[in-house]
């Protein structure tokens, strides 16, 4: 009598049991599927933007704007009632002034320290400060 009694609860138990992992299962995939759909689409958006920006690029190098410029750049050609001057530039100077800047530029450490210094204490800043730490 107790097995009658027992049995159809436990068949009942065992198919919700079974239910919620079927929809835990259907929820997870959907969810994945989700996340790989905007990743895709991601992509498709960015790919896009690449094609756009190639295909822009192609129409101006078709102009006679650019054809102009590179003819000036790399050939030297000028209109017929310009003038060009040529300046002469001293590769020594020129490097010393980029090692100078390159010199007064902040490194990594510096902007380090500037960091540490914004997470500090307003006494402890005093104290870094006074002693020179």
């Amino acid at each position: 009598m107790k097995w009658q009694s027992f049995l159809p609860q436990t068949i009942y138990i065992l198919a919700v049991g079974y239910f919620i992992f079927l929809t835990y299962n259907a929820v997870m995939t959907n969810y994945r599927t989700n996340q790989k759909i905007a990743l895709l689409r991601s992509e498709i958006d960015l790919a896009q933007a690449e094609r756009d920006y190639l295909g822009d690029l192609n129409v101006y190098y078709a102009t006679d704007t650019y054809r102009e410029l590179e003819a000036r750049r790399k050939l030297g050609y000028k209109k017929t009632d310009e003038k060009v001057i040529r300046m002469i530039v001293d590769e020594n100077r020129l490097n010393a002034l980029e090692s100078r800047e390159a010199a007064s530029a902040p490194t990594a450490a510096s902007v380090d320290a500037t960091k540490g210094d914004a997470e500090l204490t307003n006494p402890r800043k005093w104290l870094r400060f006074i002693l020179g730490v």
